[in-house]
């Protein structure tokens, strides 16, 4: 879901991209007599509306999956939290030229995928949500009315907040989580095999 919260994003910045290029066409085909005039100026404002709505449900639907699969990835980044610092703990235990090795050493690679995926996924929905306002700014303001460009302006405003998917609405998700899972891992391996040495 993620993911695909980061193409609509990706399709958004594409169309603000392309938005003053489609109002020009739109310009250049009419004589801009008063009429065609004021059926480029409603185009204009549809378009802008469309992206404007485009954005507001792009937001709803991260909120939305955040609400309905955050407590979850919480759970599952949780518990492979713990299952990695018991693989470490393991895999440190067995001799080098061990039968379960091989398996215990994929086990682990397979526990660091399941926290790092949703990890950069979330880090990916992060840069690319913070991205629409470097699209609209990129953008040829010259072609646009003033109108459009306030409504450019509310838009851009709205986009500095990011949007981030929050897992238990306690962690964020990004690859600075994923580092401290790793270090946290890490810190627990260190205690459990001092212990386990005593």
């Amino acid at each position: 879901m993620m993911i695909q919260t980061c193409a609509q994003f990706e399709l958004l910045n594409s169309r603000f991209e392309k938005l003053p290029r489609t109002i020009k066409t739109s310009k250049n085909k009419s004589n801009l007599n008063d009429n065609l005039e004021r059926q480029v100026k409603q185009n204009e404002t549809e378009k802008i509306g469309n992206c404007v709505e485009h954005h507001i449900q792009i937001i709803e639907f991260s909120k939305k999956n955040n609400k309905i699969f955050g407590t979850s990835i919480f759970l599952q980044y949780s518990v492979s939290s713990l299952v990695l610092c018991m693989s470490v703990l393991r895999l440190s235990q067995l001799r080098s030229l061990s039968p379960d090795l091989a398996s215990v050493f994929l086990y682990l690679i397979s526990m660091i995928s399941q926290v790092f995926i949703p990890c950069f996924a979330g880090h990916q929905l992060t840069v690319e949500s913070c991205q629409v306002s470097d699209a609209i700014y990129s953008m040829d303001w010259t072609t646009l009315t003033t109108s459009t460009q306030k409504s450019l302006v509310l838009i851009m405003n709205r986009s500095q907040k990011p949007v981030r998917f929050i897992s238990g609405y306690v962690i964020p998700l990004s690859m600075t989580s994923f580092n401290n899972v790793i270090r946290i891992s890490y810190s627990i391996f260190n205690v459990l095999h001092s212990s386990s040495a005593v």
